[in-house]
């Protein structure tokens, strides 16, 4: 799937997509405010904040990935409970957390911006919740060397 960062036409059945706030969408403002959404299927995906040199040239915000409907974000949610675990609560979780996604691509098979749950459809994220369950062990004691690692080259 490819990823547009301002997208136009929906990933899924291809209607126009509007920026519109979390408040149309949720009821309350959420995170930046912002999400995309298909006008047609419903569709959406958040944005992060905007950069400096963003709102200076009046740009609107990026998406965070490709455009997910509800069955698809609960995808999302599930392989971000699994994989999550890896990372969150050791030290140096940023670290680990970006080693988590190199490992994960690597078994995928992917340039590793693609490993990211929010770039993938409904098909490439059940392989990935497959290849997480598959690969489990190993990737949890990859996360565990490398936090071990880590933290030996910060007593340096």
């Amino acid at each position: 799937m490819t990823y547009d960062p301002y997208p136009t036409k929906c990933n899924i059945c291809g209607g126009h997509v509007s920026l519109t706030t979390t408040f149309m969408i949720y009821g309350r403002n959420y995170g930046t405010g912002l999400v995309y959404s298909c006008d047609k299927c419903g569709a959406r995906v958040g944005t992060y904040p905007r950069l400096p040199e963003e709102r200076k040239k009046k740009k609107p915000p990026r998406a965070t990935g490709i455009l997910a409907d509800e069955y698809t974000r609960n995808l999302r949610m599930r392989a971000h409970g699994y994989f999550d675990s890896l990372w969150s609560g050791k030290r140096n979780s940023l670290k680990v957390r970006a080693h988590c996604y190199w490992t994960l691509a690597g078994i995928l098979g992917v340039p590793e911006p693609q490993a990211h749950f929010a770039m993938m459809n409904r098909e490439e994220l059940k392989d990935a919740l497959r290849t997480m369950h598959d690969h489990w062990d190993y990737m949890l004691e990859d996360a565990s060397n490398f936090e071990q690692m880590t933290l030996g080259k910060e007593k340096k």
